[in-house]
């Protein structure tokens, strides 16, 4: 049957025009997205064409879907116009100007605020997916029928959850709040009863969407929160027809189109109907299945309904969101979007294991790296994309273990106090507040790159996303706080951050008698020695708590591109000769008491200055 003997049955007495009720649903569809949409205008507008014929699939001959795409052309060009004008009027902030600023807000705390995302409520969640990033802590959204609805004037609902499955992280009836207190504190009107299993209601509001006029500013008011009561069973009840076991009798399969964006009013107010049909008070479509937006154009789907006034349980939110944001990695690690590993350039085999020794400390609970909680892809930050087999975690709670936490805080209390290079205030003031800790620990033999070392510092910056805290090197004896892990890379670490060696190494100096040493402390780091220069000072004067001296100035500058140069692979043997400028210095084992101090690190490398200093 043709296309137009199927829509308007039998003979076709006229030529099909817009203005026929068969067209209708589409109209308002086109009209709520025109209305709601958060794409420009301009977008839109070029994708008209495509929503039509998303609704009107079947071939059309050339004149007769030239002269309907006219007509839509001409009926959104006045469309527009009456929404233009009439926003000029808008001289005040709008309810959308309220929400969208509340929205705002909201993702200014780590939370993933999404408007008119997708058909259903498991396509707002896998939206939530695409948008999630490792430092949200939940979502809040709402999606096409529930603008419908808004626009039909009624309470316009909002979908919300935390990630739950991170240890530590807020509970979804934490996230509800901060959602109900954002929204009150920007002009609106929320009614929540406080059980996470509910939908947050906004009171009806006119739909006053700004597409071409700025808005006003939005200045949150401290606003009194009275929690509502439960929902009314009428609205918690679902029809005993419609549950879960028996939603295989009342789904419809549809073909999936294009692009998920446009409105369908015709199925929205088909499920609808169904549900008020056998008792409920509001429903909406949902999928049953995979979502619509993950299933390619031209497959099919599976339509079901659903109690409007209720979230989507948890798990079933969590797997849609995971499902989302795996694609999302997926997408980039086939588009070489990944950190690059550090290159040892002076690489020689036969050298040590690398090692990777990091002590995390936080006030807040740490995420671990066992199961959900851990991110699906390292990829970003490291050469890794999964968690190595050389690594673990060993985490530590202050109040089974304070022991533990107190010698920490009081070696960096004493280096602060005695060294030069020991840990400053905000590390101290971190550790005296630290409640919880992890050990990062791993290890790769004879390392030809430094990825490890990459994907160390990877896990250090993911444990302190969500708090403050601070990282041991413990290798380098060297205290970083959260804010310089972050800070090392201008916008943070899209694809890891740039190697440089005065990060990863402490260099020392001190008096032994009346020598002047320099060395280095986290070589062990790179599978390589240890180094020291010993030299007879110009100047030396010592006091109980510090020691200064006058040396030649090429000493620092030599150790620091030996260390560079062992760091990138490099192996230094007994006997052989450095050369740095017109100094030359000589390898040699170390021998305590003879060419180093007692109690230097054993397998140090000491090298001899050949020529006076």
């Amino acid at each position: 049957m043709s296309f137009w003997k199927r829509v308007f049955g039998g003979r076709v007495e006229k030529a099909p025009s817009l203005s026929d009720q068969e067209f209708s649903p589409f109209l308002l569809g086109w009209a709520c997205e025109l209305r709601s949409s958060t794409s420009p205008t301009q977008a839109l507008l070029e994708e008209m064409p495509e929503r039509f014929f998303e609704h009107f699939p079947d071939a059309l001959d050339q004149p007769t879907a030239e002269r309907l795409l006219a007509e839509l052309a001409a009926w959104t060009e006045r469309f527009v116009a009456d929404e233009k004008t009439s926003e000029q009027s808008w001289s005040a902030a709008t309810g959308n100007d309220r929400l969208t600023a509340a929205f705002e807000a909201l993702r200014e705390r780590d939370l993933v605020a999404l408007e008119d995302a997708g058909v259903s409520i498991q396509d707002g969640w896998g939206s939530v997916g695409l948008q999630q990033r490792r430092r949200h802590r939940g979502a809040v959204f709402f999606h096409q029928q529930d603008v419908l609805d808004a626009l039909r004037g009624e309470e316009l609902l909002l979908a919300f959850g935390a990630f739950e499955e991170r240890p530590g992280a807020p509970s979804s009836e934490t996230i509800g709040q901060e959602v109900v207190e954002t929204l009150a504190a920007h002009g609106l009107s929320p009614s929540w009863s406080g059980d996470a299993r509910e939908r947050i209601r906004l009171a009806p509001f006119a739909w006053q969407k700004r597409r071409w006029t700025p808005s006003p500013e939005v200045n949150p008011v401290p606003a009194p929160i009275s929690r509502a009561a439960p929902l009314e069973e009428e609205k918690r009840h679902t029809p005993e027809a419609l549950r879960a076991e028996n939603a295989g009798s009342f789904t419809q399969r549809v073909t999936a189109v294009r692009s998920s964006a446009g409105f369908s009013v015709r199925l929205a107010d088909a499920f609808e109907a169904l549900w008020k049909k056998h008792g409920g008070a509001r429903g909406q479509l949902c999928h049953v299945g995979p979502p619509h937006v993950f299933v390619p154009a031209g497959e099919q789907t599976d339509l079901g309904v659903r109690n409007a006034y209720l979230n989507l349980e948890p798990a079933e939110a969590s797997v849609v969101r995971r499902r989302a944001r795996s694609a999302v990695i997926s997408k980039e690690r086939s588009s070489g979007v990944r950190a690059v590993a550090w290159g040892r350039s002076q690489w020689t085999p036969g050298g040590g294991p690398g090692r990777v020794g990091l002590i995390v400390v936080s006030e807040s609970p740490l995420a671990t790296l066992a199961g959900d909680d851990s991110p699906v892809d390292w990829s970003e930050w490291s050469p890794y994309s999964e968690v190595p087999d050389s690594f673990r975690v060993v985490y530590r709670d202050r109040q089974a273990d304070p022991e533990r936490f107190s010698s920490l805080a009081t070696a960096a209390r004493l280096a602060g106090q005695h060294t030069t290079t020991g840990p400053g205030p905000a590390v101290l003031d971190r550790l005296e507040r630290a409640r919880y800790g992890a050990m990062v620990q791993g290890e790769v033999a004879d390392p030809s790159d430094l990825g490890y070392l990459q994907f160390g510092w990877a896990v250090a910056r993911w444990l302190l996303e969500r708090g403050d805290g601070a990282v041991l090197d413990t290798n380098a004896s060297r205290w970083w706080t959260r804010d310089d892990l972050v800070g090392w890379e201008a916008g943070g670490w899209p694809t890891g951050r740039r190697f440089l060696l005065q990060r990863e190494l402490q260099f020392t100096s001190g008096a032994s008698g009346d020598t002047w040493l320099l060395g280095t402390q986290g070589m062990t780091k790179f599978g390589r020695p240890e180094l020291l220069v010993p030299l007879r000072p110009e100047r030396l004067d010592a006091t109980p708590k510090f020691a200064t001296a006058t040396i030649p100035g090429w000493a620092p500058e030599a150790l620091e591109q030996f260390a560079t140069t062992q760091a990138l692979g490099a192996r230094f043997r007994a006997g052989e000769v450095l050369q740095f400028g017109t100094v030359k210095l000589v390898v040699e084992e170390c021998r305590p008491g003879i060419n180093a101090p007692a109690g230097v690190t054993e397998g140090t490398l000491v090298l001899i200055p050949s020529v006076p200093e």
